[in-house]
Formats: C-alpha cells, sequence, structure tokens
C-alpha cells in the first residue's frame, strides 16, 4: 500500500492533531481522559486539551521539566534543587502539593525517582549512592529504607499498583540489569541480568513478566511469582527477536510482540 499524508500544520486533514515534534517521550503525561500536560525545553508546562484541540493554559513550575518526574494520572514529583522531593497532584487547574519527603545530600539532584500513588511512597537514588535505592513515604517522610544491591547504578523504574513491589533497573553496554524488591520486608525477590527487551507487573502486582532476549531469532516469556520468590519463573520460548510487551488494565493479560509480526 502506498499512502498519501497532508501535513496542515496542527490540524491535518486525516483527523488527528499535530502536537510538537520536538517533544521527547517523557515530556508528555496524561492528565484525564482527555487532557495531555507538555514540558518543552525551556518553556512553561502547557496543559492541552484533546478533544477540543486547544491549549488550555501555562504552569509555571519552579526548576523546569528536567527536575520533575510525571506519572500518568496528574502525579507530579519535583526535586526542589537542595534537598526535598515534593509530590503534587492534578487538581483540575493546578498541581497542588500533597508532600515531600527528604533526600540525603543537600544540592544533589536525584538520578531517577519512582512514585507509587497507592501507597504514596517515593523512591530515587543519589549518584553518591549509586548502589543503593532509598524510599520514604508521605505519611512518615523523615524514616528512609535503604534497598541495596551489588549492582552499580540501580535506579527506581516503576511500581506494582498495589505499591508492594519496586523494581530499579541498570543499563549497561553488554546487559541490563532488573531488580524487584518487596517494599515491606526490603527483600530482594528477583534480580535478573542479561539482554531484556520489556517488562511489566501483572495479576495486581504479584506477577513480574520479562520479555528476554534468547538470541538474534529466539525471545522468551518469563512469568516470576513475586509472592514464591524461590520458585522458579514460568518460561514461554518464542522465534524471532523480542519487540515489545503489554499488560491489561486488569492485569490478566499479557502480549508479547516479536520482529516475525504476529502478537503472542
Amino acid at each position: 500500500d502506498l499512502m498519501l499524508w497532508n501535513d496542515e500544520g496542527e490540524k491535518a486533514n486525516d483527523g488527528y492533531l499535530r502536537l510538537p515534534e520536538n517533544l521527547r517521550v517523557n515530556q508528555l503525561g496524561l492528565l484525564d481522559r482527555s487532557r495531555v500536560v507538555l514540558f518543552p525545553d525551556d518553556k512553561p508546562l502547557e496543559v492541552f486539551d484533546l478533544g477540543h484541540g486547544a491549549s488550555l493554559e501555562t504552569l509555571l513550575v519552579p526548576g523546569g521539566w528536567t527536575n520533575m518526574w510525571f506519572w500518568n494520572g496528574g502525579w507530579l514529583c519535583r526535586w526542589d534543587g537542595t534537598n526535598h522531593i515534593f509530590v503534587e497532584k492534578w487538581s483540575g487547574s493546578q498541581f497542588t502539593r500533597l508532600g515531600a519527603v527528604a533526600t540525603l545530600n543537600s544540592g544533589t539532584r536525584p538520578t531517577r525517582v519512582a512514585f507509587n500513588p497507592t501507597r504514596q511512597w517515593v523512591a530515587w537514588n543519589e549518584p553518591g549512592a549509586s548502589n543503593s535505592v532509598f524510599l520514604a513515604t508521605l505519611a512518615a517522610p523523615g524514616r528512609r529504607l535503604e534497598l541495596k544491591s551489588e549492582i552499580a547504578g540501580m535506579g527506581p523504574s516503576r511500581s506494582s499498583v498495589n505499591g508492594d513491589y519496586l523494581a530499579a533497573v541498570a543499563v549497561a553496554p553488554q546487559a541490563d540489569a532488573l531488580r524487584v524488591w518487596n517494599v515491606d520486608t526490603g527483600r530482594s525477590v528477583v534480580t535478573l541480568t542479561g539482554l531484556f527487551r520489556d517488562w511489566g507487573f501483572a495479576v495486581g502486582g504479584r506477577v513480574l513478566v520479562v520479555l528476554v532476549i534468547v538470541s538474534p531469532q529466539e525471545h522468551e516469556i518469563r512469568f516470576y511469582d513475586l509472592k514464591h520468590p524461590d520458585q522458579a519463573p514460568r518460561r514461554f520460548p518464542g522465534k524471532h527477536r523480542p519487540v515489545g510487551l503489554a499488560v491489561s488494565l486488569d492485569g490478566r493479560l499479557v502480549a508479547a510482540t516479536t520482529t516475525g509480526g504476529p502478537v503472542r
């Protein structure tokens, strides 16, 4: 098939809206079903209504987007430039501060930050302690849990929906590393090193699903039961190099794509 597309600025004749082309993947987030927030370089935050195809307002946030971490649903973590991470929630017209946690070293920007809305904890790592991930809750911001690792460069990435588990990743030139901790016990329940393409939590956060690169033309889908970390994962091998992984909203279905075409 040959398709011809005529771009007419922000509105095109195919019915789609055109957002700025220079936005990176971490500079756009969902506020609700129809509105998104944009984090353009060196500009105020912009709230854009997809339903009406119009910009609603701009927001001035101190520190710029480089000191912010956004989660779909309107949750925002922002480093204040000294030693606090503020947690804010979109209230319909602005971000409202819910609380803050204190970092270790004043003036040192956290490398990565993760937030769990269910249990309202913040996880982060700092350049001076690259082997550890720290965690604190808004209910007890002065109490920090240190999750230690022998793998350098581990940074918090995402949590299970229920907030019981935190996953951190490290990226190396030849191999990646993924580790999952039980937040309540501080115990590591899964450690995976090697080449993997994608991963996610399923079944309410009880199961970790990982799409692993076995060889240039083979992949494997692994299911780790986080409630029973001593059990070996269930493995489903397949042909072709893996591309991506998705988990349904109810956590019961997993879809994996490969270079071969079919969706598993």
